[in-house]
């Protein structure tokens, strides 16, 4: 497998539990962010009420947005902002999709998930940066995640893919398994897209503003997978493509640039609580 990081013990620590938290900007930088995204322009003005083919949202994220404008707006600051955190830290990475995401008070429940399949995983590993603009804790919806659970699970993952663990996974015993993870303001929280995880409500009554972005590496093909019952369609994206397509949607294109056999191996209830309980003994930090 290609390596991710220029810090091998970086990669060590990655490569175990599937996430890594580095620090990245200070308090007035950190302010400095939020109000240059505050002036941008979203359809729903970051009030939450997003309208998508995969249903009513109750938070904000740009990935979800209507405004085309907004949505390149959000790619171009956000790439700027990370471009040297991303040269100083991962072997040659781009930028593949950008996103501020707002939990209004009281709101944002997302639902346990992994994240899109953009690149081939077998040879590459996609990742995702997640900063947040204020503390992040359990009461005002941080990420709670699995570690380690990189190395199971749907391969083959879209947004108009049913992901198949979701009843486990937040009504079943597999809720028992997250570990919420604290970040601090202008810290980065960067996690193995395949990774398990959720972000609770927003119980407080602040909003809570998080920077994410998908990255992908540099010489790494991005891809739209179309997975069915005997094979999966592979369709070759240009960079910016995930930045605008909308969640929930079948390709354009007609032709795909492969197929593949489909593969995906479905656990049953036992089989999944004997790999959570495999993972319960990586040893992690404290957060």
């Amino acid at each position: 497998m290609r390596e991710i990081f220029n810090d091998p013990g970086t990669e060590n620590t990655f490569r175990k539990q599937g996430f890594i938290i580095l620090p990245f900007v200070n308090e007035t930088e950190t302010l400095n962010l939020k109000q240059s995204l505050m002036a941008l322009n979203p359809s729903d003005h970051f009030k939450g009420n997003q309208s998508t083919l995969i249903g009513q949202q109750s938070f904000h994220i740009t990935f979800f947005d209507q405004d085309k404008t907004y949505k390149q707006a959000v790619y171009n600051t956000v790439k700027d902002v990370f471009s040297s955190f991303s040269q100083e830290h991962l072997k040659n990475y781009k930028c593949a999709q950008a996103n501020v995401f707002l939990k209004p008070g009281g709101k944002g429940f997302v639902f346990p998930h992994q994240n899109l399949t953009i690149v081939d995983e077998e040879k590459y590993t996609s990742l995702s940066f997640w900063l947040p603009l204020q503390d992040t804790n359990f009461e005002n919806g941080t990420i709670c995640l699995i570690p380690g659970s990189q190395y199971n699970f749907v391969k083959y993952r879209n947004t108009h893919v049913f992901w198949p663990y979701v009843k486990f996974f937040i009504e079943g015993k597999g809720l028992n398994y997250f570990v919420p993870v604290n970040v601090k303001a202008g810290e980065i929280l960067i996690i193995d897209d395949r990774l398990i995880h959720y972000t609770p409500i927003n119980s407080t009554t602040q909003d809570r503003w998080v920077v994410h972005s998908l990255w992908a590496p540099k010489e790494a093909q991005l891809r739209f997978c179309d997975p069915h019952k005997t094979e999966v369609k592979i369709y070759h994206v240009d960079d910016e493509f995930w930045q605008f397509h909308p969640p929930g949607a079948s390709i354009q294109k007609t032709d795909p640039d492969s197929i593949l056999i489909y593969d995906e191996f479905v656990y049953n209830e036992s089989e999944l609580i004997e790999i959570l309980e495999n993972l319960k003994k990586i040893t992690l930090p404290q957060f």
